[in-house]
């Protein structure tokens, strides 16, 4: 394959519905295809390995970074897609390898990158149906070039800014009216999430047309329009534990064999599952459900267990603890 004797130029174009259900993404050009993260050993021969997108913090927990020996390579993807930047140029060295395999592993690193900076950060809440595209210029002899990162956003910087500024007047009010107990507070966010959001269930229907609609899937879902989907839900309550300084992941994966999205909240050292979309009752019902919050592996739901129930097998996630919170301090 030619074209990185002297320098190589590709785009790799992913479509616009990238992040909608947040658990999968259309196909893109070059012959490429979406079937996973690349092996173990794909990635040592590219010189990429898979560590954290941000610096660690309490609430910090992303999946995936860009690039083996400098980590400043993603930060500064993170960074731009806060700063909403149109292109994003990262300088960066790649070892030897073809054409084709630079191109996959490339996209594939971005697309993870990206993915795990709009699940670990709910506040980035214009990200969700962005198109974007790789471009990679260099040259074989060196390995050193540049990639540029073409990112397409469904909100412009105006309207980010005046829902950033209605985000907050709700959100505050919340927070004050919080108890200052960590556990408390997690019962307190998730019964005002239950009580404040009507599950947008038509939004999951498969003829859905998503655009106009992208707030069911994230916080400004649940704050502003009061209705959401699973996504939205889990986005809502990990920022509210972040704004509380309670350590809290959003989770990925498959729920009594359906694609859906919850939190695991840790709480002296121990985590346990909240889930506050199945504790809203669709149809209308004025009920608030406490079934799925703080609970452990072995806690029960009718007859089976949390660990029957949930599966997170899109990365890494914290154990949870074997009884729920209410359970270990009742023995």
């Amino acid at each position: 394959m030619k074209g990185l004797g002297t320098a190589l130029a590709f785009l790799l174009a992913l479509g616009s519905a990238i992040a909608c259900y947040g658990l999968t993404s259309n196909g893109f050009s070059l012959g490429l295809s979406s079937t996973g993260p690349p092996s173990v050993k794909t990635l040592q021969t590219a010189g990429v390995r898979q560590v954290n997108l941000r610096e660690a913090g309490v609430n910090v927990q992303p999946f995936y970074d860009l690039h083996t020996n400098d980590p400043a390579i993603s930060r500064e993807l993170a960074q731009g897609i806060r700063e909403q930047r149109d292109k994003i140029s990262i300088p960066m060295v790649l070892p030897p390898a073809d054409d084709e395999e630079i191109a996959g592993l490339l996209l594939r690193q971005v697309e993870l990158a990206i993915d795990s900076v709009r699940r670990d950060a709910p506040e980035v809440f214009w990200i969700s149906l962005g198109s974007y595209g790789i471009e990679w210029n260099g040259t074989r002899e060196s390995g050193q070039g540049t990639l540029t990162v073409d990112m397409g956003y469904c909100l412009s910087p105006d309207e980010v800014a005046a829902m950033e500024a209605q985000l907050e007047a709700v959100i505050g009010g919340i927070l004050s009216q919080a108890p200052s107990d960590p556990a408390l507070a997690a019962v307190y966010f998730h019964d005002w999430i239950v009580e404040n959001t009507v599950y947008a269930s038509d939004l999951m229907e498969p003829q859905a047309d998503m655009q106009g609609y992208e707030y069911g899937f994230n916080i400004d879902g649940v704050f502003l329009q009061a209705r959401a989907v699973c996504e939205g839900y889990s986005k809502a309550f990990k920022l509210l534990c972040d704004r509380a300084g309670i350590p809290c992941r959003t989770v990925y994966g498959v729920a009594d064999g359906e694609n859906h999205s919850w939190n695991y909240v840790e709480l002296k050292g121990q985590w346990y599952l909240v889930d506050s979309t199945w504790d809203d009752p669709v149809g209308g019902e004025d009920l608030l459900l406490r079934d799925h919050l703080l609970k452990g592996r072995q806690s029960r739901v009718g007859d089976q267990t949390i660990e029957d129930i949930y599966h997170n097998d899109y990365a890494e996630y914290p154990a949870l603890a074997l009884l729920g919170y209410a359970e270990q301090a009742s023995q």
